[in-house]
Parts: C-alpha cells; sequence; structure tokens
C-alpha cells in the first residue's frame, strides 16, 4: 500500500470527529432532526397563518353582509314607494280614461244600487 491509499483509509472511518465534537452520524442525525423540525415548523406557521387569514376573511364578510342588509332594505324600500306611486298613477290614469268614455265607474253602481234600494222600500211601503 502506498502512503496516499493509508491515507485514504484513515480519513473515511466512521469514528472521525466533526468539527463541533460530534461524530459525523450524529451530525448526520442533527441535521436531518433540525431539517424535519424546520419544515414541520414551516408547516404549522402555514396552518396558522392561513387561519388567521380565514378568520380576518370570515370577520370582512360579516362586515359586508350587514352593509348589504340595509342597502337591500333601502332599495326594497324604494321599490315598493315607486310601485305605489305608479300604482296610483295608473290608477288615476284609467280613471281618467273611463270618465272621458262616460262609462259608469264601481262607486256610480254603488250609488245607483243604494238609489234603487231605497225606491224598492219606498215602493213596499205604499202597498202596504
Amino acid at each position: 500500500m502506498t502512503a496516499r491509499t493509508k491515507q485514504r483509509k484513515q480519513t473515511i472511518t466512521p469514528v472521525q470527529t466533526a468539527p463541533y465534537g460530534e461524530s459525523y452520524d450524529n451530525l448526520f442525525f442533527s441535521v436531518t432532526r433540525k431539517a424535519f423540525l424546520a419544515n414541520l415548523g414551516a408547516w404549522a406557521m402555514a396552518q396558522e397563518e392561513s387561519q388567521k387569514f380565514a378568520n380576518h376573511l370570515v370577520e370582512r364578510g360579516e362586515k359586508w353582509e350587514k352593509k348589504a342588509q340595509s342597502w337591500l332594505k333601502g332599495l326594497r324600500r324604494n321599490s315598493q314607494k315607486r310601485f305605489a306611486s305608479t300604482q296610483d298613477e295608473l290608477s288615476n290614469r284609467m280613471s281618467n280614461v273611463l270618465g272621458s268614455m262616460a262609462l259608469p265607474t264601481k262607486q256610480d253602481v254603488a250609488e245607483l244600487d243604494a238609489k234603487i234600494a231605497q225606491l224598492m222600500e219606498s215602493v213596499a211601503t205604499l202597498e202596504k
């Protein structure tokens, strides 16, 4: 064996120590464990942050839900007012059209019914 071969065999032995006084086996285990813990920590951190973000979104959604409800109430109120005014205007126009045609209205018919009822009572009293 040459001096070089002896030197290679000596540097590969597992009992050789790492820079911090640990063996290379313990150093590998330590680095692997730290990498695993770092990944686990990153996962936990991502979980916590995503939970915070979801909670924040829920809070924002609740605020906007209240705003949307009040907006919808106002919209409903305005549409009801418009519907009522449109209905009144349509009724007035129909009355004007029917009045110009000289057709009897419900009120005219009701008045005639009342007069007929009075006349029937008068006739009945005269017959007695």
